[in-house]
């Protein structure tokens, strides 16, 4: 940018200076980690149960599920946190607000911020991410997790992955934390589905997710036949999707 003014040296130098403190700004809220909870899967794994009272608040060892899942966050030094919890909200809202732990005015609470989001008209998943990404609330690569994720999974290596790949690729937009099962079933396996991933074991990337259930008509994935023809490819059934997956915004509106 140039100036013809007699000032112009001095409008440089300030505009300068502001260009370094707007970029460091930008760099300090890039740094600064968000986490999106949906509270609601649009499932009914949980039924009958989860009529009267959200999943998320669901009892595993006397401790309701969702605070395993704030404090898996919490560990891996989120800041920002937006949860979705569909028709069960004012539970969920009133049980942080009063938690000890969480509650906005509690000393102890890790988070800079808890919001939840309100979104009346939501069908499935991808309308209540649709409709976070109208709020522009989400600035940078954030975690993604469902309301009753329990977890001890350290995320820092991840991120790092995920960061490479982006910039690597500018289309690599959200990395999935998946395990190994093995082949028989496992005590963390959906009964009756099986999910199906067809991944390059070079690169880790995805190119098909598919659900198969035995009990039903979909027994089989289909495939594109353009897929087949790379012979490097794997189809695995063995690897378990714990929920938590590191996306950048781009996700949102794609969902």
């Amino acid at each position: 940018m140039s100036h013809n003014s007699k000032g112009a040296k001095g409008a440089a130098a300030k505009g300068k200076k502001a260009s370094k403190s707007q970029s460091a700004d930008n760099d300090d809220q890039e740094d600064v980690l968000q986490a999106v909870i949906l509270a609601d899967s649009f499932q009914d794994r949980f039924m009958p149960f989860a009529i009267e009272k959200p999943r998320c608040l669901l009892p595993l060892a006397n401790t309701p599920l969702l605070e395993y899942t704030l404090e898996f966050l919490s560990s891996n030094g989120v800041k920002e946190v937006y949860i979705y919890c569909g028709a069960h909200i004012d539970q969920v809202e009133t049980y942080v607000k009063e938690s000890p732990r969480w509650s906005p005015s509690s000393r102890v609470n890790p988070f800079e911020f808890i919001e939840f989001i309100r979104v009346a008209d939501a069908r499935s998943m991808g309308d209540f991410l649709r409709d976070l990404d109208k709020r522009g609330k989400i600035t940078g690569d954030f975690v993604l997790v469902h309301g009753d994720v329990v977890s001890n999974i350290n995320l820092d290596n991840v991120i790092a992955e995920h960061k490479a790949r982006r910039e690597a690729n500018r289309d690599a937009i959200m990395t999935m934390v998946l395990r190994s099962g093995g082949m028989d079933d496992h005590r963390t396996k959906l009964h009756g589905i099986t999910p199906v991933f067809v991944v390059d074991p070079t690169t880790k990337r995805c190119h098909v997710y598919d659900e198969v259930n035995p009990l039903q008509s979909d027994r089989y994935v289909m495939l594109d036949p353009e897929v087949l023809k790379n012979p490097e490819l794997e189809m695995r059934a063995d690897l378990i999707d714990p929920g938590i997956d590191i996306c950048t915004p781009d996700v949102l509106a794609l969902w």
